[in-house]
């Protein structure tokens, strides 16, 4: 009865860009408010270069960076009569089987993660800065399932990946990106900003993405429909992860600036996914 009422009282406070939210302190619920960004829009649209999106495992569908379903649209490109199994996006399924956010965001170099950040599911990469709670009550919500994110994964789910992938390329390239003919038609995310740069990651929408990086559409217009919206490094002590006491500041900080310092390359190069066309 109580998840239901708070669940009422957060619906009616998003619309005030409010949310009630767990910590470990007494009382133990706190009222979360979630900034707007400091960046030009229009009617809630924000045009952000490619080069600055990110996926939530921290690869970039930039030209310079790597992103599992960007390289396999080019070798669509290359060879349109591929099958599933011989692409780098069955590869990747089939190498990368990360058993914590550990795996998935040091993936280089593990000893470097927070230590709790190697107990934690992979799957909590999916919506890792809107955790709250301990550990425990977190782990406890998870729901097994495949995911697009990362392996293992079936053939079945595979190749559905596959499709969704050739079906935004061809859309895309037939109709160019006409986000507002749909009714989730945009990519939709929130920024992490650190001083003067930034990045927009990525929630919704990674298939279209892919096929703007192959098509060289670079100015890609998105929205925020989330309630967090923006993570400001300079506002570290307001987010929701150090805020619920799951994180430190140094931990959470470590973790940030991962997602400026990785494109995917580095990843690709390690699990030898590079592929020449």
């Amino acid at each position: 009865m109580l998840y239901k009422i708070l669940c009422l009282m957060n619906h009616l406070l998003s619309f005030s860009n409010l949310e009630i939210r767990k910590r470990k302190a007494f009382p133990g619920y706190y009222l979360q408010h979630f900034p707007l960004p400091n960046f030009p829009c229009c009617n809630g649209v924000y045009t952000v270069s490619i080069d600055k999106i990110i996926s939530p495992h921290g690869f970039s569908s930039s030209k310079g960076g790597w992103h599992y379903y960007s390289e396999f649209l080019k070798q669509y490109e290359a060879q349109p009569d591929v099958s599933y199994e011989g692409t780098v996006l069955k590869k990747y399924y089939d190498v990368f089987q990360p058993q914590s956010v550990a795996d998935i965001l040091f993936f280089d170099d593990k000893n470097a993660a927070p230590n709790i950040l190697q107990k934690m599911h992979p799957l909590l990469i999916r919506d890792f800065w809107r955790l709250d709670g301990s550990l425990e009550e977190i782990t406890a919500h998870i729901i097994e399932e495949e995911t697009q994110l990362f392996g293992s994964i079936s053939d079945i789910y595979g190749e559905e990946q596959f499709i969704r992938c050739i079906n935004a390329y061809r859309l895309v390239k037939k109709h160019g990106y006409l986000p507002d003919r749909f009714e989730d038609g945009y990519l939709c995310g929130y920024f992490l900003i650190n001083g003067d740069d930034y990045r927009f990651l990525a929630m919704a929408g990674k298939h279209r993405l892919a096929a703007f990086s192959v098509l060289d559409i670079h100015d890609i217009k998105v929205t925020v429909p989330y309630n967090l919206k923006v993570l400001d490094i300079k506002d570290i002590d307001k987010w929701p992860t150090v805020q619920s006491g799951l994180f430190t500041k140094e931990q959470i900080e470590c973790v940030f600036h991962r997602f400026f310092e990785e494109d995917g390359t580095g990843f690709a190069v390690q699990y030898d996914l590079e592929v020449k066309l």
